[in-house]
């Protein structure tokens, strides 16, 4: 906002319609639907200060607003009613629209507000036919009857005849007004943005684009990145909603430096238009994409920041979303007191006013009681949750729905409710409507993948293992071809300096030839000197190219890696699976590798401090040995290439599942396991797992475990020994490859 003046101040009537169109429909579909279209329309008409009707009167206004709109803004209705006796011809046909737009559009479907709506558009239906048939269409629409509303809408068509300017909304209108689930919907919306694109009328083309995106989530994101650009070509300033649209689609595709990005953006733009009344929104977006970018403390503060200050009813519909996403990210982070202390505090002046509020506090107050171990009162809250997520129907926008299902799958699979375990889990598959994130999904097809094995069918674990590999697999995808996409914009943005370093010469050129003419001896020096900075250029140029050329052949490189160890991970999941270990060790193996590509901020090398803490606590619990054995880890600062990583990682998770299960046999204070690693001259590592056990040396040919650190031992071309003296001591020895980026760093 500039001088105090809004951007909005500055807009036609039909950039005004857009504005209300673009924060109603932003409004209704972050509520989830819970604030009705016409109250959400409503409230951004009283946002930026225009009139109620402004979002519903374009077929009988031409913007000017009436005397009988202004009446309406201010309730008195009564005054119009009585006007109508003293008012006739066009301006009572206008009066009797506005009346019915009036009744038809106010918050709620009551039905004597319907009853008022039917008996001023019956009225005005003889003069103003096309007008009066919109406003009947909608009204058998909001009450229920499609067919009729139906047509109403074909009948404007009829009498739009082959008038692309009057076809263009009698379409639109007969797509907005149907099921977002009925097939004809999408083409009659599809039939108007072509119309409204022939006529170059953008404001509209953008505003039917957003209804798309709504309904056809494939293609929802190619809609809001045309959308922004059609908005800049009209000058639209309020670009946020644009912005938070792609932020979120952005963090469904686990894309989330674009998801930071675009919320940047949209908190940029709120700030440039002044438009502080949904800023709570806006707070919470940053705070969820801090949250996937796994960084709690940052998000935190954004969704504290989006409940702070003075609150009230008549917003809680917008602040309590960041709110419960607190407590949600505390109960998530373990700090179950703290989450339950939040939601009584807040609950305790502004409880829940829906359903869905109801049902994420229940889900939330259920997980943070399982983390506090009391399974009773985590049963009882996640049932009400689970109750209360049966009125709703399967809508694609509600994300937390499955992860919530999710979560509670996984309670009843750790209680040993097999059955109640994949009920909910199925029902998180089907919520996803392709909305979740490649994390959840992979969550989702690990856990079918330990039901099925718990239940003996095998083949079908291993499939679901697959799937889970493939979507753990499938973040890595997604960094190198983020890699990817930014070496191609170096690369026309070299292109480009080049071309405008170029064309300066040139200049140049030319402005020396007139100089020559005039002095010989000062033309011959600017040649000399001319001649040296194309030298210059020359090398310098070579020099960037070479530079290009060189980071191309390692992007290159990195991604045939990134395949071939896709490949080669998946192969030894594969034979993991199909050794004879239990399920339990084989899912154990299996999370280690996959924290190796978790924590890994590049393709080709990893360091193994940044992962082993995590691998180490997900073993105590695999174990249930958090308070009875205490493992130290004793590791340097350390990069190991990927290739040896792997197999590294693999042995410490099976000289630790050894020891954990042979060295103590019985419950005893002093248990301890140390894990050590020291680096000495010419890159040679010395790993060491020893314990403080029985010494048990189970023989090696036998024991599977043992057999697996042999031949990972092989694949590090290193050494492997073991020994039994006062515990169980494993020792490594070999020599660590330089990592591969550092290898083919381009200097």
């Amino acid at each position: 906002m500039v001088d105090g003046q809004s951007p909005q101040s500055s807009y036609d009537i039909l950039k005004q319609r857009l504005l209300v169109a673009g924060t109603g429909n932003f409004i209704y579909n972050e509520s989830r639907g819970l604030i009705d279209r016409d109250s959400a329309n409503l409230f951004a008409c009283r946002m930026y200060g225009y009139n109620r009707l402004l979002p519903y009167n374009e077929g009988f206004s031409d913007g000017v607003i009436s005397p009988t709109s202004k009446l309406i803004d201010a309730g008195k209705i009564g005054v119009i009613t009585n006007l109508l006796n003293y008012t006739e011809g066009m301006n009572k046909t206008r009066i009797l629209l506005e009346l019915g737009a009036y009744y038809l559009f106010k918050p709620g479907n009551e039905k004597a507000d319907l009853d008022s709506a039917w008996s001023f558009l019956q009225q005005a239906n003889a003069n103003a036919e096309p007008e009066c048939l919109s406003l009947l269409g909608k009204y058998y629409y909001q009450a229920g009857n499609i067919a009729e509303s139906q047509k109403c809408f074909s009948k404007v068509v009829d009498i739009a005849g082959t008038d692309p300017a009057s076809l263009a909304p009698a379409y639109e209108n007969q797509g907005k007004y149907l099921p977002d689930n009925d097939p004809k919907k999408i083409s009659y919306l599809e039939r108007s943005l072509e119309l409204y694109h022939k006529l170059q009328m953008k404001e509209k083309e953008i505003e039917v684009r957003m209804y798309i995106a709504d309904i056809n989530r494939p293609l929802a994101e190619k809609q809001w990145q045309q959308i922004l650009l059609l908005q800049k070509a009209i000058g639209f300033r309020h670009t946020l909603y644009a912005d938070y649209a792609l932020s979120c689609l952005a963090d469904q595709k686990a894309d989330h430096k674009s998801a930071l990005s675009y919320a940047r953006r949209a908190i940029d733009n709120m700030q440039e238009t002044g438009d502080a009344a949904l800023a709570c929104l806006f707070y919470t977006r940053m705070g969820a994409v801090y949250s996937h970018f796994n960084k709690p403390e940052e998000a935190l503060a954004w969704y504290e920041k989006s409940y702070a200050g003075k609150k009230n009813t008549a917003t809680q519909d917008f602040w309590y979303k960041g709110f419960i996403s607190a407590a949600n990210l505390l109960a998530f982070l373990g700090r179950a007191e703290e989450a339950l202390s939040l939601m009584q505090e807040v609950t305790a002046s502004f409880p829940p006013a829906n359903t869905f509020d109801k049902m994420r506090l229940a889900f939330i107050k259920g997980y943070s009681y399982e983390h506090l171990k009391d399974n009773t009162l985590a049963a009882v809250n996640y049932d009400t949750f689970t109750s209360m997520a049966e009125q709703f129907p399967l809508p694609s926008n509600y994300t937390e729905t499955p992860d919530a299902f999710y979560q509670v799958s996984l309670f009843y699979f750790n209680q040993g409710q097999m059955a109640k375990a994949r009920t909910y889990l199925q029902k998180a598959l089907d919520f996803t409507s392709g909305s979740m994130g490649i994390q959840n999904l992979a969550g989702i097809h690990l856990l079918f993948s330990k039901l099925d094995s718990a239940a003996g069918r095998y083949a079908s674990a291993l499939q679901y293992r697959i799937k889970y590999a493939f979507y753990r697999d499938s973040l890595l995808s997604n960094q190198m071809q983020e890699l990817r996409a930014r070496y191609e914009t170096e690369k026309k943005d070299q292109n480009i300096q080049l071309l405008t370093q170029s064309g300066k010469l040139q200049q140049a050129a030319l402005q020396q030839s007139g100089f020559l003419r005039n002095i010989i001896l000062g033309g011959l020096v600017v040649i000399l000197i001319i001649a040296g900075l194309l030298y210059w250029l020359k090398r310098v140029t070579n020099k960037k190219n070479t530079d290009l050329q060189h980071l191309a052949h390692e992007k290159e490189w990195l991604l045939k890696e990134a395949n071939y160890r896709v490949k080669n991970n998946l192969q030894t999941i594969v034979s993991l699976l199909g050794s004879q270990s239990s399920v339990q060790d084989s899912q154990n193996r299996i999370y280690a590798m996959s924290l190796i590509h978790r924590r890994s901020e590049n393709a080709a090398a990893v360091d193994i401090r940044s992962y082993l803490p995590e691998l180490v606590n997900h073993l105590r619990e695999s174990f249930d040995v958090n308070r009875q054995i205490h493992i130290h880890l004793h590791i340097p600062p350390l990069e190991l290439d990927v290739s040896q990583a792997v197999p590294v990682t693999l042995i410490i998770n099976e000289a630790l599942t050894n020891a954990i299960r042979y060295a103590f046999p019985r419950k005893e204070i002093g248990q301890e396991i140390s894990v050590c690693m020291e680096q000495g001259d010419d890159h040679e590592i010395t790993l060491t797992i020893a314990d403080n056990g029985i010494g048990v040396l189970p023989d090696l040919d036998s024991h599977l475990g043992l057999k697996l650190m042999d031949g990972l031992v092989d694949d590090i071309n290193g050494t492997f020994a073991i020994r039994s003296a006062e515990g169980t001591t494993v020792s490594i020895h070999f020599i660590a490859k330089t990592p591969l980026h550092k290898a083919h760093h381009v200097v």
